[in-house]
């Protein structure tokens, strides 16, 4: 089904989409023996089309890693007004909030557990320093 998507969803993706193998060996494998892969003709030729008629992404030679932004803190959303991030990167929260189900207000859970799942947010206040470390307020865009 994602195979139907244009690469521009895939650009836009939050989430990344993983793409995934099943291999099946033909004959048994022993210990320690190099497995070697052959994709045959038609990948090949597809990957050499690909080659020839790839072109990068409109913006594409705009692209920051977020791990290129050389600073030790998150901007505020008033120090973005005069710096901003570029597109490319955005701030991302762990969710740490459960919603009551009685009321339905969202209610702070403390961290005890890994999780993966963020909420874009924007940070509002930053406290603390290099040496100690810091904390912030955050909008979350739930």
């Amino acid at each position: 089904e994602w195979l139907n998507n244009d690469p521009e969803f895939f650009h836009n993706a939050f989430e990344k989409i993983g793409l995934s193998f099943e291999y099946v060996a033909l004959r048994d494998i022993k210990e320690g023996e190099e497995v070697f892969m052959d994709y045959g003709p038609e990948w090949e030729a597809a990957w050499e089309e690909h080659v020839q008629n790839w072109k990068p992404l409109a913006g594409s030679e705009d692209y920051l890693h977020s791990t290129q932004i050389d600073e030790p803190f998150l901007r505020t959303q008033a120090e973005q007004t005069a710096n901003p991030y570029p597109s490319t990167v955005q701030t991302m929260c762990l969710a740490s909030y459960t919603t009551d189900e009685e009321t339905g207000d969202y209610v702070f859970t403390p961290m005890l557990r890994e999780t993966t799942y963020r909420w874009y947010c924007d940070v509002i206040e930053r406290h603390g320093s290099e040496e100690e470390g810091y904390t912030y307020d955050v909008d979350l865009r739930i």
